[in-house]
């Protein structure tokens, strides 16, 4: 039974018990990925610098499972080492474990770099990804300052994310965690560690089996999930391997998959029509509405002159130009609807769930029916 526990172990239990089970609990090993490569390399990139390595890229690409480009480590990793030169009590940490009063289990995290030059300690984790969040969007940060509460007595921590893609004047955000942050991690953690023991054991006497005590939870993590096919085995059983002798047997479950998609997406987009988004997680199926205007030139010209606006400058009278005019100016977006007529035309998408689009949908929907 495992006995290791981190954040992200169990994050991604929340995020899906299923691929925590066939990830950490059955061993399934999970193919590395361009993204996750990069975020490794550039942090071991930065640690090398931090201690002392004059030539770190070609350890950094030794290590490396995928190939990657020297450039953009260099670059990433550069947007921290060019703004802060390290003094003896600011580290590249690494690795933190703590013993847990549940099973014998310990908790670890790894924290990029820990600052204990002023009177609170300050921890900073470097992101390489594109998406910009705030620090308590989850528990990593809180749960990384738990860890140093825990190992060495903190009661103030400062918490810091670097996105380093971002200009530096915009790239950090951060928090300060107290013990009572300290506490509710904790309690988050005990609670957490405590329902998968409980459903280990579940399985383990055969009270319930695997598929049943950690279930699939659907949602936008499955369109990137490495185990999908292992997931839902009454949608198709596939190959471990593509040999000559399986390649056609694999060939024609996607036709036929395809088809069945294709017939679902039918339905389901059948279904949005008159019934309005379908939500799957944190996902959601929906008609997204594009707008497009027609502009009749006398009209139009009468009224880009009312408006105190150079109509050669409109002389196409395009849609870009002039939406963008309706977007920027009340008056002017009000005093063209007059003279211009929209058409709007719905696709059938998915998309996260709560898209400003989705919004807009509703409402032109409701719009339309009412017309």
């Amino acid at each position: 039974m495992m006995n290791i526990f981190s954040f992200s172990r169990l994050n991604l239990y929340e995020t899906c018990p299923r691929r925590f089970y066939l990830k950490y609990v059955e061993g399934m090993e999970e193919p590395p990925t361009e993204a996750a490569e990069l975020g490794k390399a550039v942090h071991r990139y930065i640690e090398l610098v931090l201690h002392g390595e004059s030539d770190p890229m070609p350890i950094v690409l030794r290590e490396a499972a995928v190939e990657l480009k020297e450039k953009e480590i260099q670059d990433l990793a550069l947007r921290y080492l060019k703004k802060h030169v390290t003094t003896p009590l600011q580290r590249y940490e690494g690795h933190i474990q703590v013993e847990l009063d549940v099973r014998g289990a310990a908790f670890q995290g790894y924290i990029d770099l820990l600052d204990e030059s002023g009177i609170v300690p300050v921890i900073t984790d470097f992101k390489t990804g594109r998406v910009f969040y705030e620090p308590n969007d989850n528990m990593q940060l809180l749960i990384y300052a738990w860890l140093l509460h825990k190992k060495y007595g903190y009661e103030i921590v400062e918490a810091r994310l670097w996105f380093l893609r971002e200009a530096y004047k915009r790239a950090i955000k951060s928090v300060t965690y107290t013990k009572e942050d300290f506490e509710y991690a904790e309690q988050w953690i005990y609670e957490t560690v405590n329902e998968i023991y409980g459903k280990l054991v579940q399985v383990d006497m055969e009270i319930v089996d695997a598929l049943e005590a950690f279930p699939p939870r659907h949602g936008h993590a499955c369109t990137y999930c490495p185990f999908a096919k292992h997931c839902r085995p009454d949608v198709a059983e596939l190959p471990d391997e593509i040999t000559a002798q399986t390649v056609e047997e694999v060939a024609g479950k996607i036709l036929v998959l395809e088809q069945i998609l294709a017939m679902a997406k039918e339905q389901l987009k059948a279904y949005a029509q008159t019934k309005g988004a379908v939500r799957v997680g944190d996902e959601a199926f929906t008609m997204r509405p594009s707008s497009r205007w027609t502009w009749p030139m006398e009209e139009t010209k009468q009224a880009l002159e009312e408006l105190g606006q150079d109509p050669n400058e409109y002389l196409a009278f395009d849609n870009k130009s002039l939406q963008s005019l309706m977007q920027k100016d009340e008056n002017a977006k009000e005093k063209l609807k007059t003279v211009g007529k929209e058409y709007i035309t719905y696709s059938f998408v998915h998309m996260k769930a709560g898209d400003p689009h989705e919004e807009r949908a509703a409402v032109l929907s409701s719009r339309r029916t009412s017309a």
